[in-house]
């Protein structure tokens, strides 16, 4: 009798097992083709009191082909709102896709959040958002971030976006571009005697490619 006791237990678990882990770890997979990935998020100030944020969200668009010469293909999603999280939520609703923030490589603020606090706002956003990553960088878009986030320049292809060989040392390698992390901004925000250095991207005249060989010391501009 014990012997059948253990051979039924057996097969119940054997049997339940497979069952639970279905119910567990496949609750909030999605296939890939229901998702978008966004590539930079850009943030902005209005001029509107009541709504005071301008998000720029740049996505990747699905191709078949990733040539090494291919042109890449890009959408955007921009909408102005009081809160980040209210106004990410709302473009959200723009989609039949969840947005995927898990790629997003660079973060651009335009250079007029940093002349006040808001900026202290933004970062406690982009730190608490479980599926942005820390290892991001940050960087201030002269004049907007919405023109950094938008430009694309001659010869970019879809495998890297020019922006990112700048901060990656994969291109330019150069003493005057400064990388800087989401996660060592809000670090060195906390820490004492550590000042906060952010890179300022801009456009050269007639707008053909970035320009990177300037700074911004925040503790300057608060």
């Amino acid at each position: 009798m014990l012997i059948k006791k253990r051979m039924k237990a057996k097969v119940f678990i054997l049997i339940t097992i497979p069952f639970l882990i279905v119910l567990t770890g496949c609750g909030e997979f999605k296939d890939i083709d229901r998702m978008v990935f966004v590539s930079m998020i850009g943030i902005d100030q209005t001029d509107d009191p009541e709504k005071p944020y301008k998000i720029i969200l740049k996505l990747y668009v699905p191709t078949s082909s990733f040539r090494q010469n291919s042109t890449p293909e890009y959408t955007y999603l921009s909408k102005n709102g009081k809160t980040l999280a209210e106004t990410i939520s709302i473009l959200e609703s723009h989609l039949d896709k969840e947005l995927d923030f898990g790629h997003s490589k660079l973060i651009v603020v335009g250079e007029k959040i940093l002349q006040n606090d808001n900026y202290k706002e933004i970062l406690d956003y982009l730190i608490r958002k479980h599926d942005i990553q820390m290892i991001s960088y940050f960087a201030v878009g002269r004049p907007a971030a919405e023109e950094i986030i938008k430009f694309l320049p001659a010869g970019e292809t879809a495998l890297q976006p020019t922006i990112f060989n700048y901060f990656d040392n994969n291109g330019a390698e150069s003493s005057y571009i400064i990388s800087t992390f989401l996660f060592d901004l809000r670090r060195r925000l906390k820490e004492e005697g550590i000042d906060p250095i952010l890179p300022i991207v801009e456009m050269n005249e007639p707008k053909t490619h970035f320009i990177i060989n300037s700074a911004f010391a925040v503790q300057n501009l608060v």
